[in-house]
């Protein structure tokens, strides 16, 4: 086996090869084959650490718009949304509401609830580039009427976020509900 081996290297310097390109039949030494790996890897870390920095501050704005509907501070949610907002929800309503006005005019009408909470299970995002990231969910949203009537509704959520100027920012979410069996 040795002997074989031996031909294929037969004519080359000494050295370690590992690889011979089909293209030009040449021989690789693990120098190179290592220097190649190393510039690849240098290459694909910081690709990754900045979609992983993307998705940790994109994330992060979507609990802070989360927390400020939950706690009726509509104001600061409205901060968090970009002026062409586009939500689509069959929560209540199977709306689509385009642009900020709409969509605030939707939120404020949440004010009429004595209670409303907006409970996100098992978010996983992904990023594309540095200035989109997606987001997926599960949801449980729950209101009180003044009167104590209570309306529990469960589905899946979308949300895109972008990046305009410096900040993270909602620019399209979509509930719908859960199939019933």
């Amino acid at each position: 086996m040795l002997g074989a081996s031996a031909s294929l290297f037969a004519g080359q310097p000494e050295g370690s090869y590992v690889f011979a390109s089909p293209l030009t039949e040449k021989h690789l030494k693990t120098s190179q084959l290592a220097a190649a790996l190393v510039v690849s890897f240098a290459i694909a870390i910081p690709m990754h650490a900045q979609q992983s920095t993307a998705v940790t501050e994109a994330r992060a704005v979507a609990e802070k718009s989360t927390a400020a509907l939950n706690s009726g501070d509509y104001k600061t949610l409205f901060t968090y949304t970009t002026d062409d907002i586009e939500l689509f929800t069959g929560v209540y309503t199977p709306l689509l509401f385009v642009g900020k006005a709409q969509y605030m005019a939707f939120i404020n009408g949440l004010a009429s609830y004595a209670y409303v909470n907006l409970d996100e299970r098992a978010p996983k995002c992904r990023a594309y580039g540095s200035e989109t990231v997606l987001c997926n969910s599960y949801f449980v949203f729950t209101t009180v009427t003044k009167t104590g009537v209570t309306e529990v509704q469960s589905g899946r959520e979308s949300m895109a976020l972008v990046k305009q100027g410096g900040r993270w920012m909602i620019a399209n979410m979509h509930f719908s509900g859960m199939f019933n069996r």
